[in-house]
C-alpha cells in the first residue's frame, strides 16, 4: 500500500495520539458484547516464542500481554509516537517488567536500527497498524528476513463489512479517503495474506464484536477519535446521528477482525 505523503501524515497524527487511541480502545471495550482481550489471550497463548519484537506498539497493550506471560528473554517494542511510548513505559514499570526495549521509529526505517535487525525474533506481531506502512510490501518481507525459525508473524486488524453503517452516514457527505476503506475491509485479505503466504505458513482467525453506542455523543467522541473525521462535516453528521439515535434509540456497529498467524516452518 503506497500513501501520498500528506494524507499519510494526516492519518498518522490521528492514529498515533495518545488520547485517540485510549479513546477507541475503551468505547470498544466498554460498549462491546464480545471479550476482544480475551481473544487476543487465546491467540497469544498458542504461539511459542521467548523474544518479541512489537510493531506500532502504541501505549502497550500487547507489550504488557507478553510481559506478563514470564516467557520472553527479548521484548522490544516500535512506535513512531514518543507520547504513545511513555505511556508504555509507564504501564510495564506499573506491572514490575524490566529488560523490554522501546524504540522511536517509524515501521519503514526500524530495520536500519542494529539493536533490531541483528535479532532474529520468535514473533513479530502488529495489531492495528501495517496498513499504516508507505511500503506495505517492504515492511512485510523485513518482517519474514527476521523471523526465526519455527517463528511467527501475527498480524491483526479489521476486514470485511466493518464500521458500515458508520461509513454510509459520513459518506452522504464527504468521501472517505481510500486508506481508510481499504485498511478497514480488504486489507488483510488483499494485502497481507498474499505476500505472507509466498513465504510462510499461513492460518486465519476472526473476531467479531457488536458495539453498542449508547448516546449520540459517545459515537461523536469515538468519531473525533478516528483517522476519518472531519471537522468541516462535524454538524452536519451529528444531526444525522442525532436523527438515527431518535428513531432507534441506539446505534449499533460490527467491529470484524481478522487475526494473521504466519509461521515458518
Amino acid at each position: 500500500m503506497n500513501i501520498k505523503s500528506d494524507t499519510h501524515s494526516e492519518l498518522m497524527h490521528s492514529a498515533t495520539s495518545t488520547p485517540n487511541l485510549k479513546q477507541r480502545s475503551e468505547v470498544n471495550k466498554n460498549y462491546g458484547t464480545n471479550d476482544f482481550d480475551g481473544w487476543v489471550d487465546c491467540l497469544i497463548n498458542k504461539i511459542q516464542f521467548t523474544s518479541i519484537l512489537d510493531i506500532c506498539c502504541g501505549t502497550g497493550n500487547q507489550l504488557l500481554k507478553y510481559a506478563a506471560n514470564n516467557r520472553n528473554v527479548l521484548l522490544i517494542g516500535v512506535d513512531i509516537s514518543q507520547e504513545s511510548l511513555q505511556a508504555a513505559d509507564s504501564r510495564l514499570r506499573s506491572i514490575g517488567a524490566t529488560g523490554y526495549i522501546l524504540k522511536k521509529v517509524a515501521m519503514e526505517d526500524m530495520f536500519d536500527d542494529h539493536e533490531i535487525s541483528n535479532q532474529k525474533f520468535d514473533l513479530i506481531s502488529c495489531f492495528y497498524g501495517l496498513y499504516y506502512s508507505t511500503d506495505t510490501k517492504k515492511t512485510l518481507e523485513q518482517m519474514i528476513d527476521n523471523l526465526a525459525y519455527d517463528g511467527t508473524i501475527l498480524i491483526v486488524g479489521p476486514y470485511g463489512n466493518n464500521n458500515s453503517p458508520l461509513f454510509e452516514i459520513i459518506e452522504r457527505h464527504f468521501i472517505l479517503p481510500d486508506i481508510v476503506k481499504r485498511s478497514s475491509s480488504t486489507f488483510m485479505e488483499h494485502e497481507v495474506i498474499p505476500i505472507l503466504s509466498q513465504y510462510l505458513s499461513i492460518n486465519t482467525e476472526t473476531f467479531k464484536n457488536m458495539i453498542s453506542y449508547p448516546s449520540s455523543k459517545v459515537l461523536m467522541d469515538y468519531w473525533k477519535a478516528s483517522t476519518f473525521f472531519s471537522s468541516a462535516h462535524e454538524n452536519a453528521i451529528l444531526l444525522d446521528i442525532e436523527d438515527h439515535f431518535n428513531t432507534h434509540g441506539s446505534f449499533k456497529m460490527e467491529k470484524h477482525i481478522m487475526a494473521c498467524l504466519a509461521r515458518r516452518l
